[in-house]
């Protein structure tokens, strides 16, 4: 009777320990993901987080929405990259994103929003662990511009996905590549 009863209080321990670490997704999801961009296999520059609209869900099935704007574009320090070169974006989230928009903005006045702008061709892929599971997303662009400065901006947008508890918004992300 002893044995059956730590045996159950064991798969219930497991099984709580499963719930609440909770899927992949699930993970810090009152923040949205990081996002960084990667040049020739190496994290090169941090994106800046300029704006997000937030919503998620709490352990308690509470539904929470955040806000959040910088007050002022402010883009990294340049990263250098050579023309005509693949440069990717990594979004730090096994979600896929509903929709990915990188805008370049140059000339740019320093502080101010960015005004027109350039789309700039983008191709989305996930990115997997040694087991297969999808860990991340990327988006991959080629900077094909003479030598000029490219203020990116980075509209990443995750729509509602009802009954599945997935956090979803949009973040603004600024980042700032050179050839």
């Amino acid at each position: 009777m002893r044995r059956g009863l730590l045996a159950l209080l064991a798969v219930l321990a497991a099984l709580v320990a499963i719930v609440a670490a909770g899927p992949a997704y699930g993970r810090n999801g009152s923040n949205p993901p990081l996002e960084y961009v990667r040049y020739k296999g190496e994290n090169v520059q941090k994106t800046y987080l300029y704006h997000y609209d937030w919503h998620y869900r709490t352990a308690s099935g509470q539904w929470i929405h955040n806000t959040w704007t910088a007050p002022g574009y402010e883009f990294p320090t340049t990263q250098p990259v050579a023309p005509n070169t693949r440069v990717n974006v990594v979004i730090r989230s096994p979600m896929k994103p509903d929709k990915l928009n990188i805008r370049n903005y140059h000339p740019l006045v320093e502080g101010s929003p960015p005004k027109g702008g350039e789309f700039v061709p983008s191709h989305l892929y996930p990115i997997r662990n040694k087991s297969g599971e999808i860990i991340k997303w990327g988006a991959w662009f080629t900077v094909e511009w003479g030598n000029e400065h490219h203020n990116l901006v980075i509209t990443t947008k995750w729509l509602p996905d009802p009954g599945t508890g997935h956090p979803y918004g949009t973040e603004v992300r600024l980042a700032h590549v050179r050839p």
